[in-house]
């Protein structure tokens, strides 16, 4: 029985389910789909089903690249913790100041 609350779990039943349906799947073929389920997720701000399909589609994508995406996050947290970051009034985006 998969433990949703654990990345690695997740990761894997989705994999596995996205390879039995799926099985001719390629990662630019995954990516699309992410793209398109990015619009609908605007579209639908705050509809659970919408951010599950992003998730899916993400954790799918990494499986099929072999990236262990809970280490992946804890990683590149660490970087982000060390890093300057600005905020764009105008636009209401964040990016990181380079060579921080």
């Amino acid at each position: 029985m998969t433990d949703w609350n654990n990345f690695a779990d997740a990761q894997r039943d989705i994999s596995t389910w996205a390879g039995k349906q799926f099985p001719k799947r390629t990662v630019a073929g995954v990516y699309l789909k992410l793209y398109g389920e990015v619009y609908e997720s605007i579209r639908n701000p705050g509809s659970p089903d919408e951010f599950a399909d992003l998730m899916i589609l993400l954790l799918d994508l990494a499986s099929m690249q072999r990236i262990n995406v809970a280490m992946a996050i804890a990683e590149k947290m660490e970087i982000n913790k060390r890093r300057r970051w600005i905020f764009d009034e105008i636009t209401g985006l964040a990016q990181h100041v380079e060579g921080t």
